[in-house]
């Protein structure tokens, strides 16, 4: 008899298959009986089925980890299905152990490999420091300006009243304005970026490279402000590519390479002229490294990939989720006090 061949499903997306379908009163169970069905890691160690009071988080770290894609909203949804949230007394002890300053003993000891989670197009500010000593960034209004305010906002609102009543917490300023909150270990230099949880954010800072960062602590976006919708790449990385496009004889398909860009300002112009497809090439990357230029001291859109461990992915994503798959406001403040340890590598968006 021939064998049957079984189509494998990312661990994601074995979720699809039991909403709704499988009445169990553990979560974990709509799963365990699926765990042939996921494309597993190469080497990964046997996921069995176990029952004891942190099974969903163990379940939670193996399947977040079997592919370097996973967006933020999958993870979510991993979470969600498997019914954790920050009132799991495990979680409760994951985030008290690194709201203290010291990483925790399970860090340590356990077995669980560094991961690389990667995502495109992520925009990221930079924190400067403003002549009145404040911490400010280049946010922008968003829609909900006029919604009712938050415990965020109103913590702002009270650190701005009262700075030396919180030691733990620094704010952030646009335009004069607190636009977000971070944690005490953030100073100017240092740069932002969106966890894709909530309103939160990642502070990151630079080690000996401008490739590489290590999280420093969390922030969150006050009500009213975002990240703006678009920024030009950084200009170093724009520049470099000018550099090769002028001093190499690249074949005349690679040259997109070179200018990765949607805008096509230049095109009306392109058709009325005698432009070779370098020469256009050439002009548009120049306008993108004029245009990065005027943008240095705001910021830039990079691919990134974060390394570090799954329970980190599974705190950052979990430690102010409810079971129905929101994010606690009142809760989110936790964010400020916890450590996520990891790096962050920058990557252009085209090499």
């Amino acid at each position: 008899m021939d064998a049957v061949l079984v189509r494998r499903i990312m661990s994601h997306q074995v979720f699809f298959f039991t909403d709704d379908k499988f009445k169990c009163s553990r979560p974990e169970d709509k799963i365990y009986g699926l765990l042939p069905l996921i494309k597993w890691r190469d080497n990964f160690p046997p996921v069995r089925p176990v029952y004891h009071n942190a099974a969903t988080f163990d379940l939670a770290k193996a399947l977040i980890c079997q592919t370097d894609w996973m967006k933020p909203f999958e993870i979510e949804c991993i979470l969600n299905a498997l019914e954790i949230c920050y009132r799991n007394s495990w979680m409760r002890d994951l985030i008290a152990m690194r709201s203290g300053g010291v990483t925790p003993r399970e860090d340590i000891d356990d077995n669980d490999p560094i991961h690389r989670f990667s995502g495109t197009n992520h925009l990221v500010l930079l924190i400067s420091m403003d002549d009145y000593n404040q911490l400010t960034t280049s946010l922008v209004y968003s829609n909900d300006k006029g919604s009712p305010l938050t415990i965020v906002d109103k913590r702002a609102a009270n650190l701005r009243e009262f700075p030396s009543k919180d030691d733990e917490t620094k704010l952030v300023f646009t335009r004069s304005k607190a636009s977000a909150l971070v944690c005490s270990a953030a100073q100017a230099g240092d740069l932002i970026i969106k966890t894709g949880y909530g309103r939160g954010l990642l502070i990151l800072r630079y080690t000996d490279n401008q490739e590489e960062c290590t999280i420093v602590g969390q922030g969150l976006l006050c009500m009213g402000y975002e990240f703006p919708r678009r920024l030009p790449e950084r200009v170093d990385v724009l520049e470099k590519r000018l550099k090769r496009l002028q001093t190499a004889v690249p074949h005349p398909k690679e040259l997109s390479l070179f200018t990765q860009s949607s805008d096509h300002r230049f095109s009306a112009f392109e058709e009325t002229s005698r432009m070779t497809e370098r020469e256009r090439c050439e002009k548009e990357l120049r306008h993108q490294v004029e245009e990065a230029r005027s943008f240095s001291e705001v910021g830039y859109m990079t691919n990134i990939q974060l390394k570090n461990k799954p329970v980190d992915m599974v705190v950052l994503a979990g430690q102010d989720m409810e079971k129905d798959g929101s994010h606690n406001v009142d809760e989110s403040l936790q964010r400020l006090r916890t450590a996520i340890n990891g790096t962050v590598r920058l990557i252009p968006m085209a090499n």
